[in-house]
């Protein structure tokens, strides 16, 4: 773990304590097996309407930005990535990822019947030799989700692109999901990339090939779940 100041008038020594990372597969890096093994359950609701809530969240939160402010480049993070159970998500914002928006509580309400293939990587999936773990997984081209901000507030949200593409990755992290047994993965798609310089070619790739539908057709996500 690794310290970082963050200003915050409730830590009086003005630091927070970055958490690791935790990865998949958990064979690979020894890590500690409640963390490996909260990849794979769903993430704890917060009570956003009560001050233990808030604070939890509020803690979640500082921890993560922390960690991806340390990572230097925008990605979308789940709150169980760095082995806290919570319904917590960061994801960066367009247009060019600086900002990043808080996700508290996301639950998916309806998905688009239409579907893209992606090539996808995650944090947590790089191994001992540098390498990222990397699937082909088809998913809903859209989706429609309820969430809460970093005050409690509900909102929704109806995301396609490349905010939609980030955003399935880190809900299917907070329901123990990931790239190698979400739905839609191919299982033979496994592939090792050497970073981004192999990856994001790969990546663009697939999106020029299989773009986002400019007028989906909405349906339930409990459709999709039941199919």
């Amino acid at each position: 773990m690794t310290e970082q100041s963050n200003g915050n008038p409730q830590n009086p020594e003005g630091s927070i304590i970055i958490p690791e990372l935790v990865r998949f597969p958990g064979d690979e890096f020894g890590g500690d097996p409640a963390d490996i093994n909260l990849l794979h359950r769903e993430c704890k609701l917060l009570s956003m309407d009560t001050r233990e809530g808030r604070a939890e969240a509020a803690d979640a939160v500082n921890k993560m930005s922390a960690f991806l402010d340390e990572l230097g480049y925008p990605a979308g993070l789940a709150a169980n990535q760095l082995g806290i159970d919570a319904n917590v998500i960061l994801c960066p914002q367009p247009p060019d990822g600086k900002t990043r928006k808080v996700y508290i509580n996301t639950k998916i309400t309806r998905i688009t019947q239409e579907r893209v293939l992606r090539r996808e990587a995650c944090l947590s999936g790089k191994t001992v030799n540098g390498e990222t773990v990397c699937y082909d997984i088809e998913r809903p081209a859209g989706l429609e989700i309820e969430f809460m901000d970093a005050e409690g507030n509900p909102e929704t949200q109806t995301l396609k692109g490349p905010l939609a593409d980030i955003m399935w990755q880190e809900i299917d992290h907070v329901y123990g999901k990931t790239i190698d047994s979400t739905k839609g993965t191919i299982p033979d798609s496994r592939r090792l990339l050497k970073g981004p310089e192999e990856f994001s070619p790969l990546a663009r790739e697939y999106k020029t090939q299989y773009p986002v539908p400019e007028n989906p057709t909405w349906i339930p996500y409990s459709e999709y779940l039941n199919n």
